[in-house]
């Protein structure tokens, strides 16, 4: 697995946002979507939990911080760009 830290890099591959990876011809971005890969590609390096409740404990605290984050951002940007 390659993992590109310099934008000059990751334009040669034709990405145009970080994180990304390349794991042989699989290139990935996003980082849910690269943790997603990376625990259906390589098993016997878990990075979820291995019982269902820390393991939806996990998927909480991603979706709290990011999902709903980005989504109440986005909410108050609109409302503030709305105002008389």
């Amino acid at each position: 697995i390659n993992l590109y830290t310099k934008k000059g890099e990751l334009e040669k591959l034709g990405f145009s946002k970080m994180p990304s990876i390349v794991d042989g011809d699989n290139s990935i971005t996003d980082s849910w979507t690269i943790a997603l890969y990376l625990e259906k590609s390589y098993p016997q390096n878990s990075i979820f939990p291995n019982n269902s409740k820390d393991a939806c404990e996990t998927i909480s605290r991603f979706v709290d911080k990011f999902f709903v984050m980005n989504c109440f951002r986005y909410v108050i940007n609109n409302i503030y760009h709305s105002l008389p």
